[in-house]
């Protein structure tokens, strides 16, 4: 027996998940800033043509502390 959710129910649960998922991606990308600026002096010794990369391994490694499958 399959469970019929009302359509207006269905959206506004869908909207609640977009939300969260929001609020949610938008803490994990100010932690990958804030670590960013937090290794600011380290970045600054890599070598120029290195530093995007550097700068993406922090984002990586900011997003990798949290369990994004949900997302």
């Amino acid at each position: 027996m399959k469970l019929e959710i009302p359509q207006q129910d269905a959206s506004t649960i869908r909207i609640e998940r977009i939300e969260r998922s929001l609020q949610a991606l938008k803490q994990i990308w100010s932690e990958a800033i804030a670590l960013e600026l937090q290794e600011a002096e380290n970045l600054e010794k890599i070598y120029p043509n290195n530093r995007k990369s550097a700068q993406n391994l922090i984002h990586y490694l900011a997003v990798r502390r949290h369990d994004i499958r949900d997302l």
